[in-house]
């Protein structure tokens, strides 16, 4: 039985290996093709930019599910501020963004949060591609933060997002956000 375990940990940290190493090799022909899209004309480099775009955000997630195995080795609890995470995010999925004619909001965000800043830019990264992939006319991203007495506290705070489209139905709405 103990032998089994043992195999399965192995097996386990061998996928993980093996996935975090052909993430790291497939970012490069991703970037190289990004360099060769600049070349292109403006309505292929949009749409190769595009897609490129949504090609990293696959391979991004597939790091992150694969290092969730063991989020004791990944998970960096620091104190930061929120509208620094929010920034880096958006940041991140820019030229999608501008795309998609999504308008942003943010308010209050300037509140110190203790988070482990690279999963929730994921997260909110995962957030943005839903509005992108679900927009509707004239879409909307907002995001704000409240304060929960006189402290912000992780388990406390909450991030509103809060999304103006038609493209996903009012009962699916919490599924995807």
């Amino acid at each position: 039985m103990i032998g089994t375990v043992s195999d399965a940990q192995i097996a386990q940290r061998e996928y993980r290996e093996y996935v975090e190493g052909w993430v790291h090799e497939i970012k490069t022909p991703i970037t190289a093709a990004g360099l060769i899209c600049r070349n292109a004309e403006d309505d292929i480099r949009r749409k190769l930019t595009r897609e490129l775009g949504q090609i990293e955000a696959y391979v991004e997630r597939t790091l992150f599910y694969a290092r969730a195995e063991s989020p004791e080795k990944d998970f960096i609890i620091r104190q930061t501020v929120l509208s620094e995470l929010v920034a880096q995010a958006i940041d991140h999925h820019r030229v999608l963004l501008m795309q998609s004619g999504i308008r942003m909001e943010m308010e209050e965000l300037e509140q110190e949060v203790f988070t482990d800043s690279k999963w929730v830019i994921f997260i909110l990264g995962q957030l943005l591609q839903n509005a992108i992939r679900y927009r509707g006319e004239n879409p909307v991203v907002s995001f704000s933060a409240k304060k929960f007495g006189k402290q912000i506290h992780l388990t406390k705070s909450k991030i509103f997002f809060s999304y103006s489209s038609f493209g996903i139905g009012t009962h699916s709405v919490n599924k995807y956000f």
